[in-house]
């Protein structure tokens, strides 16, 4: 994503580009690059909350 996320935004008509987004999107909400490394969802389960307190965007949370 570091390395393609700036030409899929530069040129969304890029097939390649937004093919190839897709492709890590997809591997990571499989859990696929998690595999062997550890993680912290406490963390994660935390934006959940507090975008439900104040009502706020959850992508603003967890950026």
């Amino acid at each position: 994503m570091i390395e393609i996320g700036e030409t899929t935004v530069a040129e969304p008509e890029s097939y390649d580009a937004r093919a190839n987004h897709v492709w890590c999107a997809t591997l990571a909400l499989n859990g696929v690059v998690g595999g062997g490394v550890p993680q912290d969802w406490a963390t994660h389960m935390i934006g959940h909350e507090i975008t439900a307190l104040f009502r706020i965007d959850y992508k603003k949370v967890v950026s």
